[in-house]
């Protein structure tokens, strides 16, 4: 599901190298886990992302696909990711079985 998405966003047009910010926030202290996969024209790469809320991780790439887990009790999560010039790539805050978040954009 995840790498279907992925590449419907990759034949979408010409990919173009970006820079993204992924913010996770929610409630305070939740903690989660997950990846989140960077694609570029030759190049896919999967990245950690773990830790708690509020956290800001920086990712390089044509497309960018996360998807997060909490960890710990019934903590809220949101996900929005932006490109460096601000302008919001995806977001998601709808919480999937298993307290997985997803999104991902280019």
């Amino acid at each position: 599901l995840l790498a279907a998405a992925i590449w419907a966003l990759a034949l979408g047009g010409p990919l173009r190298a970006d820079e993204y910010i992924v913010e996770i926030s929610g409630s305070d202290g939740t903690v989660f886990g997950g990846t989140c996969l960077l694609i570029t024209a030759n190049n896919n790469r999967n990245f950690s992302a773990a830790g708690a809320v509020p956290l800001v991780f920086e990712f390089s790439g044509d497309v960018i696909s996360c998807a997060i887990q909490r960890k710990t009790g019934t903590g809220y999560l949101r996900m929005v990711i932006k490109s460096s010039r601000g302008r919001v790539v995806a977001e998601s805050s709808k919480v999937l079985p298993f307290g997985v978040i997803m999104a991902a954009g280019r």
